[in-house]
């Protein structure tokens, strides 16, 4: 069991991802809503979207990374 949540943050993430934010916080709310006494049920609704935003944003992450360091434009490639 989970007991501590760790997010990288990087401040252009809120704009790359925003449809991906207002979807994971519609989906915590209709979970919220079917699971209100049951945590579990709750955090197993939000496995799949987290595990495929997570790899995602490791892509993301890894391509800015090897950007910076074979300075590559990341908007000219």
């Amino acid at each position: 069991m989970r007991t501590v949540e760790v997010v990288a943050y990087d401040d252009r993430w809120p704009e790359m991802f925003r449809e991906e934010a207002a979807a994971y916080r519609d989906l915590k709310r209709r979970l919220a809503e079917r699971f209100p006494a049951d945590i579990a049920a709750y955090v197993a609704g939000k496995d799949a979207f987290v595990k495929a935003l997570e790899q995602r944003a490791l892509a993301w992450w890894n391509a800015r990374r090897d950007s910076e360091k074979y300075g590559i434009d990341e908007k000219r490639g």
